[in-house]
């Protein structure tokens, strides 16, 4: 029965590795997604300014970029970082954003704000709290999350279903930032959820590159723990080899 002990090994091995995979990659993932939500924390800070400012009416334009574009036409920010997600080549801000004098026309160019707007929004709400902006992020454990900031709540995390937030309503399982929802139970038509400008990320693909490098972490792992045990046989074997038979 040595095989089957050789296969217990195996296995408590692999589960091993597994689970330091998951502590090398947690701290970093969650440090990540901490700065994503406080990216979306003061961007939502900064569009309450706004509206206290403007009758308590939200930032309007034609898409998200042009939009959020608004809190730097009103000087409340000067920083493109909070738009954008620097882990993606495809969301990255370039750090340029233009003058007062010509309205910051480069301030959330096309590839460089990730978040979908939803325009039309006060503060004077009556439904209960409407997602005013959200938006995708790929973590490092290769699972996608949605960001959240309501107009009366902090920024929200919610994992996803292959990209999809899925909650009961109603006896039906919806997706709760799908458009045909967000009218349902906000009222908000299709028109007003302004997706961000520029080329569409495929959070797909980078979530499954992500979990094949979370394999390869956890091979490496494997291969580490195991590697001990074969070279000791061959040590062994090796110092057999070289010790003169007892005649």
């Amino acid at each position: 029965m040595k095989w089957m002990n050789h296969l217990i090994a195996a296995l408590a091995l692999f589960i091993v590795a597994t689970l330091l995979a998951d502590i090398v990659i947690s701290v970093p993932n969650q440090q990540y997604l901490n700065s994503c939500r406080e990216n979306f924390q003061a961007v939502q800070d900064l569009c309450n300014a706004y509206s206290r400012a403007h009758d308590r009416r939200f930032p309007d334009g034609k898409s998200s970029n042009e939009a959020l574009r608004q809190l730097f036409v009103a000087g409340s920010m000067t920083d493109e970082k909070f738009f954008s997600d620097s882990d993606y080549s495809s969301s990255r801000a370039d750090g340029n954003i233009g003058t007062q004098a010509n309205g910051f026309v480069q301030a959330l160019a096309p590839g460089e704000c990730f978040m979908t707007y939803v325009r039309g929004l006060t503060r004077d709400q009556k439904d209960p709290d409407p997602p005013l902006f959200f938006g995708q992020v790929v973590g490092f454990d290769g699972e996608i999350y949605t960001l959240c900031a309501r107009v009366h709540e902090r920024v929200s995390r919610h994992s996803t279903e292959d990209g999809a937030v899925l909650e009961e309503h109603e006896g039906k399982t919806v997706d709760i930032f799908s458009e045909a929802y967000l009218k349902e139970k906000y009222g908000i038509e299709p028109q007003d959820i302004l997706k961000p400008e520029g080329p569409p990320r495929d959070l797909t693909a980078i979530a499954k590159a992500r979990k094949r490098h979370l394999h390869a972490i956890e091979a490496g792992i494997l291969a580490l723990i195991w590697l001990p045990f074969p070279l000791t046989v061959w040590i062994k074997h090796r110092r057999a080899a070289r010790t003169p038979a007892v005649v």
